[in-house]
């Protein structure tokens, strides 16, 4: 994609392709996935200083996402919950209330006999929330994972979830991945 594009225009359109998958679940994660730093889980700054660290792209992929009715959580290691709902109330302050976010820090737990390696507890754990609101029916395939770390990429394709790598050094290359997706067969 050039810089030439209108903005949010790739994102419109990897949106668009999302929808025309069948993909209506986007769970991401959160350190060097969605914003740019890595918290450790252990951010002693506020909330503020963090949202800055939000990846541009994802400033438009996400609500553009929500507005065209895919569900969107966060999927995290990290037991600071609610510090990432603080970032995702100041950076998208009309879509942050539909963006469930899923971390360690046990609020939660996932007993049910789906897979629970890498981030799948997490997904399936939102999954249980997102359809506890919403009448949606989300399988594994119609999900997609954004992640930096290879293993959790490769513990959901293994579980039959689609999933893509975000590359910390090139975080726009996620947008030309999610063209790349094909329908499933």
């Amino acid at each position: 994609y050039t810089s030439a594009m209108e903005p949010g225009a790739a994102e419109w359109a990897a949106v668009q392709h999302l929808v025309e998958i069948g993909v209506n679940l986007l769970a991401v994660d959160f350190d060097q996935t969605l914003v740019a730093s890595h918290t450790f889980g252990a951010w002693t700054g506020d909330a503020g200083a963090l949202e800055q660290e939000l990846r541009p792209m994802f400033r438009e992929l996400l609500p553009r996402a929500l507005d065209m009715g895919i569900q969107v959580c966060i999927v995290t290691f990290s037991p600071q919950v609610k510090l990432i709902q603080e970032v995702l109330h100041i950076a998208l302050p009309h879509h942050a209330d539909r963006i469930t976010v899923r971390g360690n820090d046990g609020d939660w737990q996932y007993t049910g006999s789906g897979a629970s390696e890498g981030k799948q507890a997490h997904i399936a754990s939102a999954v249980e929330e997102i359809k506890s609101k919403f009448p949606v029916e989300i399988t594994r395939r119609s999900t997609l994972l954004i992640d930096d770390d290879a293993r959790n990429v490769e513990a959901a394709l293994k579980n039959g979830v689609k999933a893509i790598i975000l590359n910390p050094s090139e975080p726009e290359t996620v947008l030309t991945r999610i063209m790349s997706i094909e329908v499933d067969g």
